[in-house]
């Protein structure tokens, strides 16, 4: 279920709400997607959140190659930058899968807990 999760984190999150088997929760959520047309932002999500993580360990190891003089020291912290960094973002990608997998479940629900929220994903779907 993990190496799934990495593809598909919105089926994952609908095979725990309904009990439902993998490949049956990544159909119904591929056409729930494309039907609210965000299927392309959607899976932006896990790209994006790549490179930031990516980009910000660059940047630590950078950081701290320059402070010690010492590649060793660099590629370090470019590997637990990386990694650190991963860490931090998981919340926000667990925020946005549930956010809108509720969303395609229930709008009204979305909109009664952050109608701001709510209005974003109706506003990426036209």
């Amino acid at each position: 279920a993990r190496l799934a999760a990495a593809f598909n984190p919105y089926a994952i999150a609908r095979m725990a709400m309904e009990q439902k088997p993998y490949f049956e929760a990544a159909r119904d959520i591929r056409e729930q997607l494309a039907e609210e047309a965000v299927l392309l932002k959607a899976e932006l999500l896990g790209p994006l959140l790549l490179l930031c993580s990516f980009s910000g360990a660059v940047f630590v190891g950078a950081f701290l190659g320059l402070l010690s003089h010492d590649f060793r020291f660099a590629v370090g912290g470019v590997l637990l930058a990386g990694h650190g960094i991963g860490v931090l973002l998981a919340p926000v990608k667990a925020y946005v899968v549930t956010t809108l997998v509720c969303y395609l479940e229930d709008p009204t629900a979305v909109e009664a807990h952050d109608a701001a929220v709510h209005d974003a994903i109706r506003a990426t779907a036209e």
